[in-house]
């Protein structure tokens, strides 16, 4: 389990009356269910060894806009619809998920850069 000391990733320890515990996140995924932590006794030199019952599991959340909100919202660019209070309306409209401002907002400035048009105008901030 622990014979593989770089495939975890220490969160933090602390001193308690039994002894130090180290607490640690797997490294490959944060997110992993699997955890461990090490007890390292007060009172003798041992060291106990403590894990989660749940077993790795590396399957990695969606982070970002999906790859079909990204055409949708690029159609609607191409339509003239530029500002995000109009992209989510449209998206409603449309009775779709609409995307979260703060990701759509990056997405636009993203998209903007590549095109050259980096400026933005304070009446397209709502």
């Amino acid at each position: 389990m622990f014979q593989e000391p770089r495939s975890w990733r220490l969160k933090y320890s602390a001193n308690t009356d039994d002894g130090r515990i180290s607490y640690y996140n797997c490294k490959v995924n944060r997110n992993c269910p699997l955890k461990i932590y090490l007890l390292f006794e007060n009172r003798n030199q041992d060291v106990h060894l403590y894990k989660t019952e749940a077993v790795h599991n590396h399957a990695l959340k969606q982070v970002g806009l999906f790859d079909s909100v990204k055409q949708q919202i690029d159609e609607l660019l191409t339509l003239g619809v530029n500002k995000p209070s109009g992209i989510i309306r449209a998206f409603r409209e449309k009775n779709m998920p609409e995307p979260a401002r703060r990701q759509l907002s990056s997405y636009l400035s993203k998209t903007r850069a590549k095109q050259g048009n980096s400026h933005v105008s304070i009446f397209s901030i709502s």
